[in-house]
């Protein structure tokens, strides 16, 4: 089998109680059949915790009101760790941040930037982002309905998109540009459309608003969505462009950090495409986001009235993060919007 690394993703180790924005709040945390036979047989002293804060029918853990995971304590750690060890943890806690995007005789894992040390390390990352690539001996079952000949292509393109979006000697507009007209003519060939050059221009703010769309998993997040798009685009296009420029030129990092981000994106989804054809959708879904992104990073300096640093940047990176990647639903609704609206 052939598994594939992105970045430094061995060098992780949680945090825990110092976690800015700990992973064990604000979601549900589903628990798979193997733990779930654990907690159900467990006759140790801490099985009135799982009776308790066990949801059974959901296979899920409980959470409090405030969103937090029943298992957490006030002192931001784990009451399950602590009373049994990290063994007992079921295989969503156990691995988190780390990912892994499955295909026949294939495993790609990288580090989830929804995780604050992850995101941290994404954005202070100045050499490109690359992935390594080991091949052992296991095997499995072949994938029934898999097109493999598909998959293999995309494994190919996701490297050219990866040459485009790292080729530093052009602005990266003109790199995300690039790319999503590449992936547009793709996505023609696979449709049976024929290609052309694609000059639609899409306005910022409608490509933001696309945004609100989403299901809000965090209020505050929602609440800062909206205090953003007052004050990106409630003074009208021309001071939207003004604001643009002025952080691009105070902040003269953003482009490496807007890379990084789509390079993240492109290698963890991209070739998932695979399994639904949404070949433009995918791509298109890794430049949006470091757009967002950015103009999140814009909103924010603006309302701080002061340049950013890697934390305030990396903050916001994994609380968007959170908002996509923890919800399977967001993940394809912005698949098919992004699919129709050509950005």
């Amino acid at each position: 089998m052939i598994k594939r690394y992105l970045g430094d993703y061995y060098n992780f180790t949680c945090i825990a109680d110092r976690c800015p924005a700990t992973c064990c709040s604000g979601w549900a945390i589903e628990i798979d059949d193997d733990a779930l036979e654990y907690y159900r047989s467990y006759n140790g002293e801490c099985k009135e915790l799982f009776d308790k804060n066990i949801d059974w029918k959901e296979q899920t853990f409980r959470q409090k009101e405030n969103g937090d995971c029943a298992f957490l304590r006030e002192d931001g750690l784990c009451e399950m760790i602590c009373a049994i060890g990290e063994g007992a943890l079921c295989m969503t806690c156990g691995r988190y941040p780390r990912h892994m995007e499955e295909f026949p005789n294939v495993r790609e894992f990288s580090l989830s930037v929804s995780c604050p040390v992850a995101a941290n390390k994404l954005i202070k990352q100045k050499e490109k982002l690359t992935y390594t690539e080991e091949e052992d001996s296991e095997t499995e079952e072949i994938y029934e309905d898999f097109n493999m000949a598909i998959y293999q292509k995309l494994v190919i393109l996701r490297e050219h998109i990866f040459r485009i979006l790292q080729n530093r000697d052009i602005p990266f507009s003109q790199r995300s540009r690039e790319v999503l007209d590449m992936m547009k003519n793709v996505q023609n060939s696979i449709d049976g459309f024929e290609n052309e050059k694609y000059e639609r221009h899409i306005q910022p703010e409608t490509l933001f608003s696309l945004l609100f769309r989403l299901e809000p998993l965090e209020k505050n997040f929602r609440r800062f969505l909206y205090e953003a798009k007052h004050i990106l685009f409630g003074n009208g296009e021309e001071y939207f462009y003004e604001i643009e420029s002025e952080f691009e030129m105070l902040h003269p990092e953003w482009e490496i950090r807007c890379e990084q981000i789509s390079v993240y994106f492109i290698y963890t989804y991209f070739c998932g495409a695979a399994y639904d054809d949404y070949v433009y959708a995918m791509a298109a879904q890794a430049v949006y986001n470091a757009y967002m992104i950015k103009l999140l990073w814009i909103a924010k300096w603006k309302e701080k009235k002061e340049c950013l640093d890697s934390e305030k940047m990396a903050e916001i990176l994994y609380k968007y993060s959170r908002e996509l990647e923890h919800s399977n639903e967001n993940m394809i609704l912005l698949e098919q919007m992004l699919d129709s609206v050509e950005a």
